[in-house]
């Protein structure tokens, strides 16, 4: 048995589903000290930051919540 995550590249192999995979964004204490901590998803339009790409897992969509609400 193997877990991964991404799409199924080799047809040979069985998926199923066991779980969402939920992410968490983060910055560092000298980073908001820099620019200031954001208050909700939308003020993070403006803010520099780094890009994780892993070419085995596509991200079609992300949704932010800010304290339990979609933004």
């Amino acid at each position: 048995m193997a877990f991964r995550l991404g799409k199924l590249v080799d047809s040979r192999l069985v998926a199923k589903k066991i779980v969402d995979v939920n992410y968490v964004l983060i910055a560092a204490q000298s980073f908001i000290d820099k620019n200031g901590q954001p208050s909700s998803p939308k003020d993070l339009e403006n803010l520099p930051c780094v890009i994780y790409k892993n070419p085995e897992i596509t991200l079609d969509q992300i949704t932010l919540t800010h304290k339990g609400d979609i933004e």
